[in-house]
């Protein structure tokens, strides 16, 4: 039996808690907008568009839920976790934030500030 890339499921985890002070500014980089959406949305549409996902959640900063929920504008909010003082932490956060996950299952993690 052949097998087909598009036939594994797997989870995602955005790692969109950073504060982007590199970049400077009062914005988040992973919520500064290029065409018209923001970084973060453009990384959560990229992993929506893929066949065999079978969750998604994005990692936030408890303090940036007002510049998460107007990233995505009218647009249904991804499910999300708040993260913690560390990356490191943070993806714990998300790992735990899933139910019923099986030692098998994938799970992949992205960086919210490189969507393309």
């Amino acid at each position: 039996m052949e097998s087909s890339a598009s036939n594994i499921g797997f989870y995602a985890l955005v790692a969109a808690a950073g504060g982007g002070s590199r970049l400077g500014g009062d914005t988040p980089k992973q919520y500064l907008k290029i065409g018209g959406k923001s970084i973060l949305h453009h990384a959560v549409d990229a992993f929506l568009a893929c066949p065999g996902m079978r969750g998604l959640k994005v990692i936030i900063d408890p303090a940036h839920e007002p510049f998460f929920r107007q990233a995505f504008g009218n647009t249904p909010l991804p499910a999300f976790v708040h993260g913690s003082d560390t990356r490191k932490y943070s993806i714990s956060n998300g790992l735990y934030s899933f139910s019923k996950l099986k030692n098998e299952d994938i799970i992949l993690v992205h960086d919210a500030a490189r969507p393309f």
